[in-house]
């Protein structure tokens, strides 16, 4: 996980920052900027084991959530930890309020947050030692921002703070933020929304061509594999509806697995699957899962 922050934070177009955090050993404030996850050894020793010790991250996106305090994610440790239980915690959104509060015995708290993923899906509740890669990408703007972790060939978890696109009449902010797991799949996890009023938070699905999904070869007429645009669907109390469209994500069958690119053929390598059925723009580079 501190490789994870400092990744995210590490960006070379708008970087994230650090809002404030706890090592398990000190709790900071609200925006006193401290990134206290520096030492994994130290970490590793007051990682909870059947205690109430809690190490958390606050991050902000600059380019997310103009009013109030911006979009901030919070990354926690689970509450306990006995040995077979999930190892890590919870990935929690704050579109504007953003989080005060915290100890290492609590998580910091804002008044508009949405739990994305709580104890179980972060890092596959992996208890055991192994490796991971993360790739971590953004658009120039700095309005997407993007985590894909894979671990020993197989998808981790994908985090992503999105704005949306094309909005629907009436719909006055377009940010998402999003947090799947391995398990997720063909579903698209948990999401958070910020739809009208901007203040409204909106838990919500994404709304794409499921369908597609299930479509298990090429099409017999033109060889070509069916691609359709993401869209975002909004499905809570006053946020009924179609919001607008993600940018630069796909849909396809979830034949298409982690790791394949397109063209099938050739070096360009445009795109990448970065779990059953989703692609994304890729560097033409070689994408690796572990």
């Amino acid at each position: 996980m501190i490789d994870l922050v400092s990744a995210m934070t590490g960006l070379t177009n708008v970087p994230c920052t650090i809002g404030y955090s706890c090592d398990g050993a000190t709790a900071g404030t609200a925006n006193d900027g401290v990134n206290r996850w520096t030492s994994q050894a130290n970490m590793a020793a007051r990682w909870p084991n059947g205690s109430t010790t809690r190490l958390w991250m606050v991050l902000k996106f600059p380019s997310l959530g103009g009013s109030g305090s911006g979009a901030q994610v919070l990354i926690t440790s689970p509450t306990t930890n006995t040995g077979t239980a999930a190892v890590s915690g919870s990935v929690v959104f704050s579109a504007s309020a953003g989080f005060t509060g915290g100890s290492i015995t609590t998580n910091p708290m804002a008044t508009d947050q949405q739990i994305l993923i709580s104890s179980s899906n972060l890092e596959q509740g992996n208890n055991t030692n192994r490796a991971y890669r993360f790739s971590v990408v953004q658009s120039t703007d700095g309005l997407d921002t993007r985590v894909y972790c894979y671990s020993a060939g197989s998808l981790a978890f994908i985090m992503m703070a999105n704005t949306a696109e094309s909005l629907d009449s009436g719909v006055s902010n377009g940010m998402a933020f999003s947090y799947w797991s391995s398990a997720s799949f063909p579903a698209f996890g948990s999401w958070s929304f910020a739809s009208k009023p901007a203040s409204t938070i909106a838990t919500t699905f994404l709304g794409y061509n499921q369908p597609l999904c299930s479509i298990n070869q090429a099409s017999d007429y033109s060889g070509l594999w069916p691609v359709s645009p993401c869209d975002l669907f909004a499905n809570s109390a006053s946020n009924h509806g179609h919001v607008g469209m993600l940018p630069d994500i796909w849909i396809t069958s979830s034949s298409v697995v982690a790791g394949d690119t397109a063209p099938l053929t050739g070096t360009a390598n445009q795109f990448v699957a970065i779990a059953p059925g989703i692609l994304v723009p890729w560097n033409t580079g070689a994408f690796s899962l572990s």
